[in-house]
């Protein structure tokens, strides 16, 4: 029997009726008055909002994905003017040349699809989940040829110590973006990932809530709506599209860049029925999904859903054994708390033996979130910056139980906004990164529209950030 099996009959959270009914309907207006802007998941670091577990459970997970990182910039004077200050709209900032690039459309991409031998890709050889330190894309494809401003993605040095004087990943979230784009513009998400895929950039990621509530917005909503979502500080209107269905229409349109559904709320699936879509993703992308699964930290979503909001860690716990499961192969029985089946076949399975990546994130990195990131983690991705001892507790932790302590690390920046009206300086936010490389981060986590105003600016804007950063490493 599965860990976590009890006595058949315990209650099932997916039968439980819905309490909670939205108390005003969701118009085709995406302008909502003080909707939330872009930013949201990163656990950056990056994690978007929608992950953030609640403080005072330590069974919660990440909140979103794509919210800051480690380092906040030191504050920034509102009148300052110098290099990478930026005006409101302004694309590029300060004084790196940068050629301009103009939007592109998403059409048939020509060329062959991205060469990937299945047989190169050997399931983990250590505990599940482990990787080699430093690999990131996956994949041989270049960018389509003749594309404005395309270049070769660059080598990343291997284990953290080596990005000391190497390069991150970037990764370009697309969530929240939405004072550059409406929440019913999707196609314009899908071509900036394609641009962020033709200037080098790593990753796009995508987060997500299925529906929100009023304690969306308990904690009083952002001034700035380019911030990062966070628990309690959204206005309920803001747009969450679905996340795989987007990924898939990227996944279409790419054949390289890593593809982040984080946060995924997976507790409010049935495991069988989600794994089946993240199979399904990842074998259309060719491996290059990489999925954060998380509980989040609204009631009113779990309420509307009939989850129950206080059990979700568990319930989180028993998903992740059964993907564990699936990943190997049919037939699959289990029985546990929430979930129980008997000889259930699932094929096709996912890209790898041992199913998509993963990052694991978290706000704190209490007990069960660590025994998650060392069974079954491919990366790490705080909502924050950990403290040195959690670092070197998560270290020993991989150790002991046998694996390469080198797992991706996700972090991310922090806009400084000199009011709630303006975009932040590129070059301050760009500032903190030579640090979270030094500490072991590989991978950083940056959301466009805190820096830019201009929708047809982002390939140029992912140009940017590549010049400045390696302008300022060593």
């Amino acid at each position: 029997m599965s860990p976590g099996s009890v006595s058949p009959g315990s209650a099932n959270p997916f039968a439980t009726a819905a309490r909670y009914v939205s108390p005003r309907s969701v118009g085709p207006s995406p302008a909502a008055p003080g909707s939330a802007g872009p930013g949201s998941a990163g656990p950056s670091p990056a994690s978007p909002s929608s992950a953030g577990p609640s403080p005072a459970s330590p069974s919660s997970a990440s909140p979103s994905p794509a919210s800051p990182s480690p380092a906040s910039p030191s504050p920034a004077s509102p009148s300052s003017a110098g290099p990478g200050s930026a005006a409101p709209g302004s694309g590029s900032q300060g004084s790196v040349s940068l050629s301009s690039v103009g939007p592109r459309s998403v059409g048939p991409r020509s060329g062959s699809p991205r060469s990937v031998d299945p047989s190169s890709v050997s399931p983990r050889s250590a505990a599940p989940g482990s990787v080699s330190p430093g690999s990131g894309s996956q994949g041989s494809g270049s960018p389509s040829s003749g594309s404005p401003g395309a270049v070769a993605p660059r080598a990343v040095s291997s284990g953290a110590a080596g990005l000391r004087g190497g390069v991150p990943r970037f990764v370009l979230v697309l969530s929240e973006n939405w004072t550059l784009t409406t929440g019913r513009d999707l196609p314009t998400l899908v071509r900036w990932a394609r641009e962020a895929e033709d200037t080098g950039f790593d990753a796009v990621m995508v987060s997500e809530h299925i529906v929100l509530g009023p304690d969306a917005g308990a904690g009083g909503v952002m001034g700035n709506p380019r911030d990062y979502a966070l628990p309690g500080n959204q206005d309920p209107f803001t747009p969450w599209p679905g996340s795989l269905m987007l990924l898939s229409a990227i996944a279409s349109v790419t054949s390289r860049i890593r593809l982040a559904a984080a946060a995924v709320l997976a507790p409010l699936r049935h495991p069988l029925a989600l794994a089946r879509d993240l199979g399904t993703l990842d074998l259309l992308s060719e491996g290059r999904l990489v999925v954060q699964p998380t509980v989040s930290w609204s009631r009113d979503e779990y309420a509307a859903l009939g989850v129950p909001f206080g059990e979700r860690g568990e319930i989180l716990d028993e998903q992740l054994e059964i993907w564990e499961l699936l990943w190997r192969g049919s037939p699959v029985s289990y029985e546990g708390k929430h979930f129980a089946f008997e000889d259930v076949y699932f094929e096709p399975g996912a890209y790898r033996p041992d199913g998509p990546r993963m990052w694991i994130g978290g706000q704190h990195l209490h007990d069960r979130l660590l025994r998650r990131l060392v069974r079954y983690g491919h990366g790490f991705h705080p909502l924050g910056r950990p403290a040195p001892e959690e670092l070197e507790r998560l270290r020993n932790a991989l150790m002991a139980a046998g694996r390469d302590p080198g797992i991706e690390m996700v972090g991310g920046v922090r806009p400084t906004f000199p009011d709630d009206h303006s975009v932040a300086p590129l070059a301050l936010a760009l500032e903190s990164i030579p640090e979270q490389l030094a500490q072991g981060f590989t991978t950083i986590c940056i959301k466009p529209s805190q820096y830019i105003d201009d929708p047809d600016g982002v390939g140029a804007f992912c140009r940017e950030v590549i010049a400045r950063t390696d302008a300022v490493l060593p």
